[in-house]
């Protein structure tokens, strides 16, 4: 009887341990792996009038599901009461490091970073370096979750061979693909070949 009831015990709790690990390791696999790191000074809000932080020389980094890393600094960060998640950034430089290890330089005057999806919107003065290519342009979304940056409006691109002008480019990060077009369906994507 003491024999049955030792195997009995010893059952119910292997069972209860294994339940309990194949829980917690598959809710683990779940998760997006995504880290933000905050190198942050903060700055007395009597200086900033409606801002809720200011932290100086800001540092966000993220890696998505996809492996593609993400890094935006800038000179300052502001968060605000109404979106106490999204950070108003100045003087901004963000890289992305693609699955293959190349890398994206992206410079702008401003941008709003979200820390809770690591959406990113820059403008004023973007300049792009990927490679040997160059982008200038008015507008830059970077859709982490869809592994997709957006440039609009004035898009200038250079590479070694042609400068194409264009209203949008869409860039896949996985498969860096580009798609280039034009806001209005009548007009062309204008291209000049170097010589």
């Amino acid at each position: 009887m003491k024999k049955r009831y030792i195997i009995q015990v010893f059952l119910i709790s292997s069972i209860f341990i294994l339940i309990f690990f194949t829980y917690f390791s598959s809710t683990e696999k779940k998760i997006e792996k995504k880290k933000i790191t905050q190198n942050k000074t903060i700055i007395s809000n009597k200086d900033e009038k409606d801002a809720r932080n200011v932290i100086e020389n800001a540092n966000f980094v993220t890696r998505g599901n996809s492996g593609v890393l993400f890094e935006i600094k800038s000179d300052t960060a502001k968060t605000f009461s109404e979106n106490p998640e999204i950070s108003h950034m100045t003087n901004v430089l963000a890289v992305i490091t693609l699955l293959n290890g190349e890398k994206i330089f992206i410079k702008s005057d401003n941008a709003r970073f979200n820390q809770l999806n690591s959406n990113s919107f820059f403008e004023g003065n973007i300049k792009i370096d990927y490679s040997e290519n160059k982008i200038l342009c008015e507008n830059l979304d970077i859709k982490f979750m869809d592994n997709l940056i957006v440039l609009y409006n004035n898009i200038e691109f250079t590479d070694l061979e042609k400068i194409i002008y264009a209203d949008q480019m869409n860039i896949n990060l996985v498969n860096r693909q580009a798609k280039v077009f034009m806001f209005d369906e009548n007009k062309k994507v204008k291209t000049i070949i170097k010589n």
